[in-house]
């Protein structure tokens, strides 16, 4: 390994060390760790300002309701703080409207991926057998570009198939495989957690084949047939009222439009500087 060329690797305190751009960012199970909404905050506008003009941030947390929360808000952070025209969200969302799952009451966005267990991981766990185990984790990616879903009105109005992508539907969660039909619970534009049902006696161009290998957090790229506008309907009705109008004091709060208000200026002048808007 002598003759083994490797970059060289700068070490870094904090953020504050250094001015670089870069085009890509990862932050993996870093907001969990970080105490108080004020500080992941920050932290979310230091890594948005480190961003090179179309590079893309990359945030991962734990697979459980509190991971999906801190998406959640990022996401929203995102949407309030930048504009929905200024940016694009890659993945897992297909639009850059009001997350449904969120107002859904027991589901949370999250994603299932298989790994190898390391030798130390086995040996602790006193396992004989089973050498891989399912890890679930939240994650967002988002550009500072404007997508395909603000140049284009529709998916036909889009040249490729890569940004034709961009208006299909996500499946949030393993599909339901029966007899001669399956389910499939999709997240969509403009903001819809609705599932579809696809039957084995429909043409092949309406994807049953497709929706019985389908994995979870896959891209639905045929025609949508919707069984049940809201996929899991666990919320009554009085409540779903009440959540939704929380969500819209939050999202109030989140613009906080106040030219009257002494410290909106201030504000408005850190948000500038962050995000460049």
């Amino acid at each position: 390994t002598s003759d083994l060329a490797l970059p060289d690797v700068d070490w870094q305190r904090c953020l504050y060390d250094s001015r670089e751009k870069f085009d890509l960012i990862i932050a993996s199970y870093v907001q969990m760790e970080v105490r108080g909404q004020e500080s992941r905050d920050a932290l979310i506008k230091q890594l948005w300002k480190r961003l090179s003009p179309g590079g893309a941030l990359v945030l991962l947390e734990q697979g459980t309701p509190t991971g999906f929360r801190f998406m959640h808000h990022t996401r929203e952070l995102l949407i309030s703080r930048v504009g929905p025209n200024n940016f694009h969200f890659v993945a897992p969302c297909s639009h850059e409207g009001m997350c449904p799952v969120a107002l859904a009451g027991r589901d949370w966005c999250h994603f299932g991926q298989r790994v190898r267990r390391t030798p130390h991981k086995v040996y602790c766990k006193g396992s004989t057998r089973r050498f891989l185990e399912e890890v679930k984790f939240s994650y967002l990616v988002a550009r500072n570009i404007p997508g395909p879903r603000t140049k284009y009105a529709s998916e036909a109005d889009a040249p490729t198939a890569a940004e034709k992508s961009y208006f299909w539907p996500r499946i949030l969660y393993p599909v339901i495989k029966a007899a001669q039909h399956t389910l499939v619970d999709v997240c969509s534009a403009p903001q819809n957690f609705e599932r579809l049902s696809v039957s084995k006696s429909k043409a092949h161009s309406f994807g049953y084949r497709f929706s019985r290998k389908a994995m979870w957090g896959d891209l639905w790229r045929f025609p949508k047939r919707v069984a049940r506008p809201e996929a899991r309907n666990y919320v009554p009705e009085k409540t779903r009222e009440q959540l939704d109008r929380l969500a819209k004091n939050a999202m109030r709060a989140l613009k906080w439009e106040d030219p009257k208000d002494p410290s909106y200026k201030a504000e408005k002048a850190r948000d500038q500087q962050f995000y460049g808007q």
